[in-house]
């Protein structure tokens, strides 16, 4: 490998851990914001218990329809901190000298399928289902092998925030 492809290669492994660094923080903030709204939302359902002694049909609905759709973000938030943290670490891990016929996204790729949690969370969990596609992003997907249509990791969020939402409800006293 020759000192410019070297050179090519690390400012490449810099932008995307840049990339990724930005949104493993952006979504740790969101993550953070969201979990205050749900203690909030929960809060305020168990005040207006107190405070009434029953709750209305549409006090209802809104306290339940609030905290499933805040669960379902926290899910899908969570879900894509996963997906961008295992592609940050693949990044740091992948050889640069190892293989001189790969690109830098083949080795990411690699780095990626060779870690063992990522490897088990990627096989339950596509990364793809969570990651907006792009031409970076598509590329990725495509060396993984995991094309699918986010509709699927949105559904899938959708499903962990029933339970969710249900135990929730439950703990507070509207079921």
């Amino acid at each position: 490998m020759n000192r410019q492809t070297r050179d090519e290669t690390v400012q490449c492994r810099k932008l995307l851990l840049d990339f990724y660094s930005s949104e493993l923080s952006t979504h740790s903030r969101l993550i953070v914001g969201f979990t205050v709204i749900l203690l909030t939302i929960l809060q305020i359902t168990q005040k207006l218990q107190e405070h009434q002694q029953t709750i209305t049909y549409g006090q209802f609905w809104i306290g339940s329809f609030g905290i499933f759709m805040t669960a379902w973000v926290l899910y899908y938030l969570l879900m894509r901190h996963i997906a961008y943290g295992i592609l940050s670490n693949a990044v740091i891990a992948a050889h640069p000298v190892e293989n001189q016929e790969m690109s830098l996204l083949e080795r990411i790729a690699t780095a990626a399928r060779n870690q063992a949690l990522g490897n088990k969370i990627l096989f339950l969990v596509p990364s793809c289902l969570f990651i907006p596609s792009g031409e970076r992003i598509s590329e990725l997907q495509i060396l993984f092998g995991l094309k699918a249509v986010r509709a699927v990791g949105i559904s899938l969020c959708a499903g962990f925030a029933i339970p969710t939402t249900t135990l929730l409800m439950k703990l507070v006293g509207l079921i």
